[in-house]
């Protein structure tokens, strides 16, 4: 409900009236990934830099086949990160296993490299950092669904 207050001078009374407001809505488009990578060089004594081999993604509400882009002999890293910003950008949200931790900032860094803007910002929702405090427990894909019963999405 949205109240609007009029008043044509200062000293008058206020007067209120309420509106009824309908927004349209929708269900959310989540967007399930997935990104592997390799080591590429080794940029100090514990750092090693990642190149990103493959992309996976699927829609959660829809019955479509999971989509994967992978490099071949010859690479093209470029085709298959505009393959997965055509729909990270359709996304209202995305989930996944550590993708703020991992998989966004790695495939932002690959962006960047080839001179492409970051991805933008959206709901995200992280199964290994956004679960509740805990300690003794695995946070990998494994340990969650054996110890908690949980299907992740692949």
């Amino acid at each position: 409900m949205i109240i609007r207050i009029t008043a044509s001078k200062p000293h008058e009374a206020v007067r209120v009236r309420s509106m009824r407001l309908q927004i349209p809505t929708r269900p959310l488009r989540i967007l399930d990934f997935d990104c592997e990578a390799r080591p590429l060089s080794w940029i100090s004594s514990d750092y090693v830099s990642k190149e990103i081999t493959a992309i996976a993604w699927k829609w959660i509400d829809e019955d479509s086949p999971v989509q994967c882009v992978a490099l071949t002999l010859r690479g093209n890293h470029l085709k298959m990160l505009k393959m997965f910003r055509a729909a990270y950008d359709q996304a209202d949200m995305v989930t996944g296993h550590y993708i703020r931790g991992y998989d966004l900032p790695l495939i932002n860094g690959m962006l960047m490299e080839y001179g492409l803007p970051p991805l933008s910002n959206k709901l995200a929702q992280d199964t290994k950092i956004d679960l509740v405090p805990r300690a003794s427990v695995s946070m990998s894909r494994k340990a969650l669904e054996r110890c908690i019963g949980w299907n992740i999405p692949k």
